[in-house]
């Protein structure tokens, strides 16, 4: 959730600006929400049709992005990551990624070495949750294209739904609701997002930069942020249910 003196942009399309994009794609969790609420198996390796989530995501976004190189931050223990490796070499093998060490607890670690691994020609550098399996095309040509003429750039949709905090959970796991917040200004930040090389490596050398949000770092160096048009289809896969509702949208995607 983001808040705040955000730009909301509508681009239009235009000469395409000469971009050379990396792709860093952290996947080096244990997916503990997914299998808390249920699941059974890691769930970047879960398939949607013939390709795992991970496999969708990193093709997805490679292709509709045109990215010219893409690192995979994988697990931070040496033999976790070769079992990552034989899970996913489909997928990493498809797309032709480098698969670098990722942090030992949090996603921004695993940002920060992955930004060590990218390509010194690279131009931009895009970040993606490998548990969004289907980022619409048009949505990432909406990124690209914004790209041209902002330095920082996210997709978010509009908060619909009423927005309260919550008091912590009891014995039964019900929660008090303490407060309502306006969702005036306030939208849900999604990924892929896009920034220049050389800002995104600013923003991770700050001193204690941890968040859960690239944008979020970017941000704390006064950098505004631009905010594009996102969609619902490009869900999170964080509890089961979500993986089949991303099955039910895949299969009514229509034919290319």
């Amino acid at each position: 959730m983001v808040t705040g003196d955000h730009r909301v942009i509508h681009p239009q399309a235009r000469p395409g600006a000469v971009m050379n994009i990396c792709l860093i794609v952290p996947a080096a969790g244990a997916s503990t929400r997914y299998r808390s609420a249920g699941g059974t198996t890691d769930k970047l390796a879960a398939l949607i049709g013939d390709r795992s989530v991970l496999g969708h995501a990193l093709a997805r976004v490679a292709d509709g992005l045109h990215v010219s190189s893409v690192i995979v931050a994988g697990p931070h223990d040496a033999a976790e990551r070769r079992r990552f490796l034989q899970s996913h070499a489909a997928a990493v093998q498809h797309i032709g990624a480098t698969v670098c060490p990722g942090g030992p607890r949090d996603r921004w670690q695993s940002v920060r070495h992955a930004i060590g691994c990218v390509p010194a020609e690279a131009t931009h550098i895009a970040v993606h949750d490998g548990a969004r399996p289907l980022p619409p095309a048009d949505m990432l040509d909406r990124l690209r294209i914004a790209a041209e003429t902002h330095r920082a750039v996210v997709p978010a949709i509009a908060a619909s739904d009423t927005l309260r905090r919550a008091g912590p959970e009891d014995g039964s796991g019900v929660r008090i609701a303490t407060a309502e917040l306006s969702r005036e200004n306030v939208v849900l930040v999604q990924t892929p997002q896009l920034f220049e090389a050389n800002l995104l490596r600013r923003a991770y050398e700050q001193p204690d930069p941890v968040s859960t949000d690239d944008a979020g770092l970017v941000a704390r160096l006064g950098e505004p942020i631009a905010i594009v048009a996102g969609d619902l289809r490009n869900l999170k896969i964080t509890r089961p249910e979500d993986l089949t509702l991303a099955k039910a949208l895949a299969i009514a995607e229509p034919s290319s």
